[in-house]
This record gives C-alpha cells, sequence and structure tokens, in this order.
C-alpha cells in the first residue's frame, strides 16, 4: 500500500461546500475586495491569469451565494451596531445629569446619523461671477 495522498486546500470543503481557498476569497470579495485582488489573497500574490481564474470563482453559484450571506451578515451586524449606539446616544441626551454640552453632542451625533443635515447647493439658474461678488458683499455689509 502506497503513501496516503497529501490533500490540498482546493480539495477540502467546508460546510458551504467551498474549498479553504474559495471560501478565503468569498471572504475577501465580501470585505470589498476585487475579483482579481481577492483571488491573490486566497493564492498567493503569484498567480498567472488571475483575471481567468477569478471570473472562473465568480461564475459559480455556490461562490456567489457565499459572497451575499457574507455581505448580508456584515449587513445586519452594521445595522444592529448602528442602532445600539443609536441608542445608547439617546441615553446620554436624554440624561438630564449630564452637562449640556454633551447632550447636545448626542444630540448632534444622532442627528446626523438619521440624516438630519443636509448640505444643500442650488446650482439651478444662472448665478455668475457677479451676483456672487453681489451676495457676499451684501453679507459682509450687513
Amino acid at each position: 500500500m502506497g503513501r496516503p495522498r497529501k490533500t490540498t486546500t482546493e480539495e477540502m470543503l467546508d460546510e458551504n461546500g467551498l474549498t479553504v481557498a474559495q471560501e478565503a476569497y468569498c471572504r475577501s470579495r465580501a470585505a470589498g475586495r476585487t475579483a482579481n485582488e481577492a483571488y491573490r489573497d486566497a493564492h498567493g500574490e503569484d498567480v498567472s491569469n488571475v483575471t481567468v481564474k477569478a471570473r472562473e470563482y465568480e461564475d459559480l453559484d455556490k461562490v456567489r451565494l457565499r459572497i451575499k450571506s457574507l455581505r448580508d451578515q456584515v449587513s445586519e451586524n452594521l445595522i444592529v451596531e448602528l442602532e445600539e449606539i443609536k441608542a445608547d446616544l439617546t441615553k446620554i441626551a436624554t440624561d438630564e445629569n449630564r452637562p449640556d454640552g454633551v447632550r447636545l453632542k448626542a444630540y448632534d451625533q444622532i442627528t446626523r446619523m438619521i440624516g438630519g443635515y443636509q448640505d444643500r447647493l442650488d446650482i439651478s439658474g444662472s448665478f455668475g461671477i457677479k451676483e456672487t461678488e453681489d451676495a457676499l458683499s451684501g453679507l459682509l455689509e450687513g
């Protein structure tokens, strides 16, 4: 009987039916890396035909599903964290024993989180240099 064959990372499957390298690829993609970067992350920097090989991974349903699943998990965790932060800020903002400055800062942060501040610049119409100078001089004089 011969020596047992060594198992490679390409042959070891996880609970999602992915090899170790495919799982590493999915995690890199879910973290925002490009397909080529993720492939290099999973297989090392010295990989030839990275674009072709990364495309082969992207074409696998199980890889696409795993990337989506990981991204959904990140999104859910982020929403929970933001809700927890908002709840903590609300406690601070409504705590009358805290200094007013601290309470106002908490309200300010909550307002930013919910999109309460919106900087808008109206660039419709004709508003050239002359109009800008007139508007500024009116502000400076007033």
